[in-house]
């Protein structure tokens, strides 16, 4: 349940359009007399608890930020220049580029910041851009949100087995914390239509078939606002992402929805008995499905050349151990072809219970084809009695059914 963090793909924020409001400039700091003002915007900061003594300043224009100056810290100070090709600049002060404080400079601007290097990348202060501050403001709610969830979710992982309510209530503020944070979203995007600080909420759009409202204005504030300039290219390039993922959402809601009937239509669903399984293990030794009976029992279809599935692994472990005391078990198929990295990823992977089984027909796989398996991987979940209690489900939710079922 975590918000994932902002990727520095803020590299494509780029600058542009004479059409947006310019910053407040009132500051005391001496613009150099050979450079012409309305080509440069200048920052100085003061940087305290850095590791370094020297800092760097990056532009953030392409696929990777680009050094455009540096300055060495004395008494904690230093001051950089920055030359505009367009009226924004995008940038970020660091001792390397992968803890960057990002400000938004335009042209003539001179930006003051004050800064705790050591406290993450918000315990400062910025003056001489509207548009910084912006963006640091939600920066910084952002982090906080990410922080609540983060705390909540150890939590959970804390909790004992017996603890069902204290796990619901915790799950349930989760899902609070994670609502605050889109009403954050959605206010930052209706409230800056005219910055182009509005553009970092592009990466904070991830459930674009709910989101798509949203997605497309962030793109018309673009585009109105920042028209024939690399802020409305990169969004243009986003949003055309962004409609291919919505579509390829679709077509596969649509593909699960088909495969849930053809499932249904074939006996397999919520509360019908779990089908046989009857196969050899690695030692050629049959393993019974129904021979678990009496346990809650955990189906899963994987195979070694699965990513998602050896990703997957590790919590999947975590389960057996935490709840193998418990009457749970777990009923592994695998669709390898071939024995000898089938039983090496069941050994690289930790997966000790002892049920593991395979026809070694890959795809063409007759236990697959039982359970009209099409993408792995999949998991059933089925109860003491032998019934299937639930299909598809991960992380928490698989948790917390399993423990519903014990």
């Amino acid at each position: 349940m975590k918000i994932n963090p902002l990727p520095i793909l803020l590299f494509f924020l780029i600058g542009c359009s004479n059409q947006s409001q310019k910053s407040d400039t009132s500051l005391d700091n001496t613009i150099p007399e050979d450079l012409e003002e309305e080509t440069f915007s200048y920052v100085t900061a003061q940087i305290k608890n850095s590791t370094d003594n020297k800092f760097y300043l990056y532009e953030l224009d392409g696929e990777q930020p680009q050094k455009i100056d540096s300055s060495i810290s004395l008494n904690d100070n230093i001051s950089f220049t920055s030359k505009h090709t367009n009226q924004f600049n995008i940038l970020g002060i660091g001792e390397n580029q992968q803890n960057l404080l990002l400000i938004i400079a335009e042209k003539g601007d001179t930006i003051s910041i004050t800064s705790n290097y050591k406290e993450a990348n918000f315990d400062y202060t910025i003056s001489g851009s509207k548009n910084s501050v912006i963006l640091k403001d939600y920066l910084k709610n952002r982090l906080e949100v990410i922080n609540q969830i983060n705390e909540v979710q150890q939590k959970i992982n804390l909790l004992s087995f017996d603890a069902q309510q204290e796990r619901n209530e915790l799950i349930s503020q989760a899902e609070t914390i994670k609502n605050s944070f889109n009403k954050i979203k959605q206010d930052f995007i209706l409230n800056n239509q005219n910055s182009p600080a509005i553009f970092i909420a592009l990466y904070d759009l991830t459930n674009l078939m709910e989101e798509q409202n949203l997605l497309e204005i962030v793109a018309e504030s673009i585009s109105t606002h920042f028209p024939n300039t690399a802020f409305q290219q990169a969004s243009i390039m986003l949003m055309n992402k962004a409609n291919q993922q919505i579509e390829m959402q679709k077509q596969q809601l649509s593909m699960q929805q088909q495969q849930k009937q053809e499932m249904e239509n074939a006996g397999i669903a919520v509360g019908k008995p779990a089908p046989e399984l009857n196969f050899s293990d690695q030692n050629g030794k049959l393993l019974a499905l129904s021979d678990l009976k009496g346990k809650v029992v955990l189906l899963d279809f994987w195979a070694s050349w699965c990513g998602p599935c050896r990703r997957e692994n590790p919590f999947v472990v975590g389960l057996y151990n935490k709840y193998k005391n418990k009457g749970f078990d777990i009923y592994s198929f695998s669709l390898d072809k071939e024995k000898a990295k089938w039983i090496q990823a069941i050994a690289q992977d930790g997966l000790i219970w002892k049920n593991h089984v395979s026809d070694l027909m890959g795809w063409q796989s007759l236990g697959a084809a039982k359970y009209l398996i099409r993408s792995i991987p999949q998991t059933f979940l089925i109860d003491r009695k032998g019934n299937i209690a639930e299909i598809g489900l991960r992380g928490n939710e698989l948790e917390q059914k399993i423990i519903e079922l014990l």
